[in-house]
């Protein structure tokens, strides 16, 4: 009967009802009717389902329990990562398009965000009710709402605390020597980086970086100038500088890349297309550029 059993299996592949009859063969002798068959299959497969019964081996083809087994594993898997997909709390997200100069958010605290073109920002659920957490990727000007919770902004490698002020955060975390640089409008904020913390006043400019928080002077507007269409550069690689101009007017450049760490310094109060601040940065730079497909390439001359 055991081997009508199996060579009746549809569901069986040769090679499967083979190995089975081999394994079935070694098993000791057991007396059933045909009835009696059927109910023991519904019992070992009712004993794979309930794992505290005893399992009851017997006449059953042991990949039919296997994949029982497999499935069950594959539902339980399914219902724990829908359970903290639905448990977890959700995420709003403000992403800039890049060739639109400035993308205004309004928080329900009341405060403002300026984003710069390529920039995203993420909300958790919550805000304002349980708390004022926002994440920052790119560059943003904050216009602070005063509030007894503290507003943090937190970027790649930097966390900045404020009650009520206005500041512009840049953290592009792909950028040549990439880090955190925060300066203030008015007010005070507070940026750390593992354990160290600056106070950053009116008139200031912080740098986020694993060796220090430098605190400097500087004319803060020439630094969020990008919000009225300026550009502003201090040293900055040439790199950083061509990202940019790409986000700003939704172009792509191409350089040598032996010229990409050089450092440059540049600032215009406004600037209306890519090819005007391509000129004046391959002039600085004594490079040549010219127009491509889908946007401009730097050569050397």
């Amino acid at each position: 009967p055991s081997s009508e059993f199996l060579q009746e299996s549809d569901d069986l592949s040769d090679s499967q009802r083979e190995e089975l009859m081999s394994l079935w063969a070694d098993l000791p002798s057991l007396n059933y009717s045909g009835d009696n068959g059927k109910a023991r299959v519904r019992s070992v497969i009712l004993s794979a389902v309930t794992p505290e019964r005893p399992l009851v081996v017997d006449r059953v083809p042991m990949a039919r329990i296997f994949d029982l087994r497999f499935n069950l594993v594959n539902i339980a898997a399914a219902v724990i990562v829908a359970l903290g997909f639905i448990l977890s709390p959700s995420t709003q997200q403000f992403r800039a398009i890049p060739g639109q100069l400035v993308t205004q958010v309004s928080l329900e605290d009341g405060s403002t965000v300026s984003l710069a073109p390529g920039s995203r920002l993420s909300v958790v659920e919550g805000f304002a009710a349980r708390h004022r957490t926002v994440k920052l990727h790119g560059e943003a000007i904050l216009n602070v709402e005063a509030g007894a919770v503290p507003f943090i902004v937190k970027t790649f490698d930097a966390e900045t605390t404020v009650l009520g002020t206005q500041f512009n955060v840049k953290a592009w975390p792909g950028s040549i020597d990439a880090a955190t640089q925060v300066s203030v409008s008015s007010g005070r904020v507070s940026v750390s980086v593992e354990d160290q913390v600056a106070l950053v006043q009116p008139g200031q400019v912080v740098e986020a970086s694993k060796e220090a928080l430098e605190v400097l002077n500087a004319d803060v507007s020439n630094l969020s100038s990008w919000a009225n269409g300026g550009f502003h550069f201090m040293s900055e690689p040439i790199s950083n500088v061509l990202d940019e101009i790409e986000r700003r007017f939704d172009v792509k450049i191409s350089a040598p890349a032996s010229i990409l760490h050089r450092p440059l310094s540049y600032s215009k109060s406004d600037v209306s297309s890519a090819s005007e601040v391509l000129g004046d940065v391959a002039a600085t730079i004594s490079v040549r550029y010219r127009p491509t497909a889908n946007g401009f390439e730097l050569y050397l001359k």
